[in-house]
């Protein structure tokens, strides 16, 4: 999160900061991971779906990394171009992980609803580990900014 800062549009000086690679892709792991658990021990209650399971967890946990990587939380940016960046890696997630699923359920004979549930419940766990890491990164760079350059009042606010 460490940055400088740059000109903005309206002449003010906006901060420039990374996000966290580590805590972001950490997180997007984790979630991964754990939607694969939960598949794993529903797949093991249900011994017929656990491929299905497996193997949908896989596609949105992978989609979901690759995101990351899209991302390129290393990159020092604006604050501005943080959303932007975030906004396309998903919808290029959001377009792949239906691309990848299909193919692999086309591809191979599973289970369908186990594969269908853990691909968007991946997926979804994946988007929610990434919003928050990324909102909290995003907020504390810009509250490490908001002192140097002034008030954070609003204009109709002072007494």
């Amino acid at each position: 999160m460490k940055g400088g800062s740059a000109e903005s549009g309206g002449g003010g000086v906006e901060p420039r900061f990374r996000v966290s690679t580590a805590r972001l892709a950490g997180a997007v792991l984790a979630a991964g991971l754990g939607s694969a658990a939960v598949a794993a021990v529903l797949g093991h209650r249900f011994a017929d779906a656990a491929g299905g399971a497996a193997f949908g967890a896989a596609i949105s946990g992978s989609t979901a990394l690759l995101g990351v990587l899209i991302l390129k939380p290393w990159k020092e940016r604006p604050a501005s171009d943080w959303m932007t960046s975030w906004l396309a890696a998903t919808v290029v997630r959001l377009l792949l992980t239906p691309l990848a699923a299909g193919s692999l359920y086309s591809a191979l004979p599973l289970p369908g609803k186990p594969f269908l549930l853990a691909v968007a419940g991946t997926y979804l766990a994946c988007l929610a580990a990434e919003s928050v890491v990324l909102a909290r990164d995003v907020g504390r760079a810009l509250s490490e900014a908001a002192p140097a350059r002034g008030t954070t009042d609003p204009p109709g606010d002072r007494s």
